[in-house]
C-alpha cells in the first residue's frame, strides 16, 4: 500500500462509466455512490433494451438471498433488469432504490415494474509471465 507521499502504481484498471476506462484511484470506488451523466444513461438503456429481467422481487420484498443473487448477476454482467412486483408505484421505486443501495449499483431507468442496475466492475490487467 502506497504511503500519501507515493503514488499509486497499482496493476488495476478501473471502468469509468460506459465509455472509457481509467487507471488507479480515480476509478470505480465500491464505498461511494456511482452517478451517471445523461449521455450515460442514455447508452445504458440502449444496451437494456434486448435484456430480460434476470431477478424478480417478489412478496417477501429484499431478502438476503435476493441481494445475492443481483450481486452475482451484477458481477457477471454488470448491467441487468431487475422485476418488481408490487403494485404500488411508491413502493416500487423504494423497493428499487434500496436494492440498488444494497448492491451498490445505480438505477439506470424504470418502465412500470422493471428497474435498470449498472454496476461497474473493475478490471485488472492480465500479468504477464517473466521471459528468460
Amino acid at each position: 500500500m502506497p504511503t500519501p507521499s507515493e503514488p499509486d502504481h497499482s496493476p488495476a484498471v478501473w471502468y469509468d462509466g460506459p465509455g472509457g476506462l481509467l487507471a488507479g484511484r480515480r476509478g470505480y470506488n465500491p464505498g461511494m455512490a456511482v452517478t451517471l451523466s445523461s449521455r450515460d444513461r442514455a447508452g445504458l438503456k440502449a444496451r437494456a433494451h434486448a435484456l430480460e429481467p434476470v431477478v424478480r422481487i417478489g412478496h417477501a420484498g429484499i431478502t438476503p438471498e435476493l441481494v445475492a443473487e443481483v450481486d452475482r448477476a451484477l458481477a457477471a454482467h454488470e448491467l441487468i433488469k431487475v422485476s418488481i412486483a408490487a403494485a404500488d408505484r411508491a413502493e416500487r421505486v423504494t423497493l428499487g432504490d434500496a436494492l440498488a443501495e444494497r448492491v451498490d449499483a445505480a438505477p439506470v431507468h424504470r418502465v412500470g415494474k422493471i428497474l435498470i442496475l449498472w454496476r461497474p466492475k473493475p478490471l485488472t490487467v492480465p500479468s504477464r509471465a517473466p521471459t528468460e
